[in-house]
């Protein structure tokens, strides 16, 4: 499980999209959909005994690929 003082860890639902780290706004919606696909991998790995370590992987890998389905989607002019 990651540890609270991780740097990104309250932010992850919100990477992308849902975080304006481009100048654009998110949604409420699409945060709580962030916040339950990610509650739902973290738990799911814990009740599995897996690592903290892949744990953290997963959750970076997910991340990772909502950024890229977002960048494809919505074009590089935006």
């Amino acid at each position: 499980m990651p540890h609270a003082s991780t740097p990104l860890h309250p932010a992850l639902p919100r990477i992308g999209r849902r975080f304006p780290v481009d100048g654009r706004q998110g949604s409420i919606i699409g945060t709580l959909i962030g916040c339950i696909i990610l509650g739902t991998l973290r738990n799911g790995l814990t009740l599995l005994n897996v690592q903290a370590f892949y744990q953290l992987l997963a959750t970076g890998i997910i991340i990772i690929v909502a950024m890229l389905i977002d960048k494809a989607t919505t074009g590089k002019g935006e």
